[in-house]
């Protein structure tokens, strides 16, 4: 008797269970069902996460944290005082959320360490949206997930987003690209994501520049999406992306409007200089610390051909790669199109190299072989970003030093002129160098006459301060007492 009831209750059992199957079946799709089971293995994931981000932390708080507000950042926190929130604190950007921040900054609210904190937890929340990505909107295993968040919160080729205040923009307009990323990679056509877009879309526009690229990288994340083999329908990423388009026009409109300039004089796209630049942002994305002459060697450009044909192998052969790399791809038309590739630039867009870099280790036969590779790019990640770390802040300490010495030069009746104060700070022809007084004057609290030699170190011949030769200086301030910046040793 008491086995028949035991039997009845198993078949009962069962058939709750198929039946609970059945209506979780019908109300969830398969790609759900596999974001909700995946969730759970991120919650199992986050102690691994918690560790990548610990790395991170100690890597900027060595250095970068540590220092204050450098170059152009005085320039900002001298206009943002009478700016309004709502107007363009520089010609060619419209940021009020950056505006708002200069203006706390220069009333005092928002001393240097604060702005390094909270680019910082800006850095790591989407330090987490890029594993998120890669774990369930990519479908990637557990160790590549955290692999490619470990790269991404080193990130030594973008860290000028995180150590200079002026740059802060970067970090901050990723939140919602990497968000709205994640929900065109979820596979929820619905209206309440349709609209969610939208609001990411505004609210990057009212963080940076940068927010134009959200609805291009969020609609081809959402057609692409079929990394299965299944073909794309255009219908429901229309219906989804149609919002976020309307706000992305709308918002374009207005920043036409509403700057007097585009800042950047535009080149085309199939210039040689611009065709250059796009050969080699993998490369210098990837080996960030090398100097202009490695990268120009026979070498180099032997490097960035062999690494552009390993990236254009990866998109045809694998759908992941592909994607990523057509995201990368758009995230280098600002600097292609309008100027020279920059440190800031590659904040975003390294997250999407780091993937196809990890996809390529990945795929290779032996796994042994692979996480070795994944293994040295991470290590050798981990040094470059201490250095880009160490570099910013003795850059920092090198301006106030330079400014200390100015403060205590003695007056003179005519007038006061320093010849050759360096613009960076950091070893000849290693690009990317931290600024130091290309601009910001205000921030030296006195007032003289600015003026370069030619070929002089550490200077930018092609920027607003003249050029004369060292003979014609005198001439040039009669009776002016004239101080002239040396670099007592290399790199200082």
């Amino acid at each position: 008797m008491r086995d028949t009831v035991r039997a009845k209750t198993s078949r009962a059992l069962k058939w709750l269970a198929r039946l609970a199957k059945r209506c979780l079946l019908a109300g969830m799709s398969r790609d759900n069902m596999m974001r909700a089971l995946r969730s759970n293995v991120f919650l199992s994931e986050a102690p691994a996460l918690a560790c990548v981000l610990a790395i991170s932390a100690i890597v900027f708080l060595s250095g970068a944290f540590q220092a204050g507000f450098l170059s152009d950042d005085f320039d900002l926190l001298a206009r943002a005082g009478t700016a309004s929130v709502w107007a363009p604190l520089e010609r060619h950007h419209f940021s009020p959320l950056l505006t708002a921040l200069f203006k706390l900054g220069s009333a005092g609210y928002l001393p240097a360490w604060k702005w390094r904190l909270i680019a910082w937890l800006a850095h790591a929340v989407n330090t987490v949206l890029v594993h998120r990505m890669a774990r369930i909107g990519l479908r990637q295993s557990a160790p590549m997930a955290l692999c490619l968040a470990f790269l991404f919160a080193l990130n030594p080729a973008g860290y000028e987003a995180l150590a200079w205040s002026s740059a802060i923009g970067y970090a901050l307009v990723s939140v919602p690209i990497f968000i709205a990323l994640n929900v065109a990679l979820s596979g929820a056509f619905s209206r309440r994501a349709a609209w969610l877009l939208a609001g990411l879309q505004l609210a990057a526009y009212l963080a940076w520049d940068w927010g134009i690229l959200l609805a291009p990288l969020a609609g081809v994340a959402a057609f692409m999406r079929g990394l299965s083999g299944r073909k794309p329908a255009p219908g429901p990423v229309f219906g989804l992306m149609l919002p976020a388009g309307i706000v992305w026009v709308l918002g374009l409109a207005a920043k036409l409007l509403i700057l007097p300039g585009m800042g950047y004089p535009a080149q085309p796209f199939w210039n040689i200089l611009s065709l250059q630049h796009l050969a080699a942002s993998p490369l210098v994305a990837l080996l960030p610390n090398m100097t202009v002459h490695a990268y120009q060697s026979p070498g180099g450009m032997l490097a960035a051909a062999c690494l552009l044909a390993a990236l254009a192998w990866a998109a045809v052969r694998l759908p992941e790669a592909r994607l990523l790399a057509v995201l990368f791809a758009l995230c280098q038309a600002p600097h292609v199109l309008f100027s020279a590739p920059q440190s800031r630039y590659f904040y975003l867009p390294s997250a999407f190299l780091y993937g196809i870099a990890l996809l390529l280790f990945f795929k290779l036969p032996r796994p042994r072989f692979a996480a070795l590779l994944a293994a040295l790019l991470a290590a050798s990640s981990l040094w470059w970003a201490m250095e880009r770390s160490l570099l910013w802040r003795s850059a920092w300490q090198q301006a106030q030093m330079l400014r200390e010495r100015i403060l205590a030069l003695p007056e003179a009746g005519s007038g006061l002129v320093i010849v050759n104060l360096p613009d960076s700070y950091g070893p000849e022809g290693l690009i990317w160098r931290p600024y130091v007084w290309r601009n910001g004057m205000p921030g030296i609290g006195r007032s003289f006459e600015r003026v370069n030699t030619p070929g002089a170190p550490f200077t930018w011949e092609a920027g607003p301060v003249p050029v004369l030769p060292r003979d014609s200086i005198p001439a040039r301030y009669p009776g002016a007492a004239i101080y002239e910046a040396v670099h007592s040793r290399h790199g200082s």
